[in-house]
């Protein structure tokens, strides 16, 4: 079966997510947050952003971070499935490797450390996507968006709540969307705990 026979497409509460991200962001909101119930498919719905901000001429790249290294391999292969014509336009940022000069480029926080981090110009990524985005106020990812001051940051995560109650208004504008638990088991999207 080829990669390219499992294309993902955007289920209706996406879709509203999608939307509201782009309507936020016609309206000013360029650091908004969209928060979707774990197992909603939050990276599919954030890799439609990204190649859709790119074929808009938005940005020529879009970068994106994960929490953990093992978070990479699962963000490169939801992205291309949900636009296989990007297949081989999607880089990473790990360890040895350094695929930063493709469209999309997927990276943890720990590989985006200061000594690499300053290897790339400020203004390389403008447009950045941040998984897991209520880890976005530690000082690990504070540093990276302290340094390439991105133009539109979006963050997604299945909740805002961090136990040590740092804000996330720090980082970002204000949450455009939000799809919880309860509206993906009342919608039958998924199952009762």
């Amino acid at each position: 079966m080829s990669k390219q026979s499992i294309k993902y497409e955007l289920y209706d509460y996406q879709r509203e997510a999608y939307n509201a991200f782009w309507s936020g962001v016609t309206h000013g909101i360029t650091k908004p947050v969209i928060t979707m119930a774990t197992g909603t498919g939050k990276t599919i719905l954030f890799g439609n952003i990204a190649t859709e901000a790119i074929e808009k001429g938005i940005t020529n790249q879009v970068l994106i971070i994960t929490h953990t290294d093992e978070l990479i391999q699962q963000a490169v292969d939801k992205v291309w499935r949900t636009n296989p014509d990007y297949e081989d336009k999607i880089g990473i940022i790990k360890a040895s490797t350094n695929e930063c000069d493709q469209p999309i480029v997927v990276a943890s926080r720990q590989s985006l450390h200061g000594k690499r981090l300053k290897t790339y110009p400020k203004d390389k990524f403008q447009f950045i996507i941040t998984d897991e985005a209520h880890h976005a106020t530690a000082p690990s990812y504070l540093k990276i968006y302290d340094y390439f001051q991105p133009k539109i940051h979006l963050g997604v995560t299945a909740t805002t709540y961090r136990t040590d109650k740092r804000g996330l208004h720090n980082v970002f504008q204000s949450i455009v969307y939000s799809y919880t638990l309860e509206d993906a088991i009342n919608d039958g999207n998924l199952v009762e705990i």
